[in-house]
């Protein structure tokens, strides 16, 4: 593993960083994670953050060549 790599999974983010990142509103951050849907997060002191990795993970799952590649995730 790279030392990027190990950045990767250990810089965190706020849920409000993470949504700007991923060009949506927080509120619907706060509804994925309570529906089970979107990137994976961690819970450090009852706080939610989000793992760049993981990020960058659930962006690559969603990554199409076609608009009729359904993908391998259904959501």
């Amino acid at each position: 593993m790279t030392v990027t790599q190990i950045d990767a999974r250990l810089v965190t983010l706020a849920p409000k960083e993470a949504a700007r990142r991923l060009g949506i509103e927080s509120s619907t951050l706060a509804n994925w994670r309570w529906s089970g849907r979107g990137p994976r997060y961690v819970k450090i002191g009852g706080r939610v953050r989000y793992r760049a990795a993981d990020l960058a993970d659930y962006l690559d799952d969603r990554t199409r060549t076609s608009t009729s590649d359904p993908g391998p995730i259904a959501d």
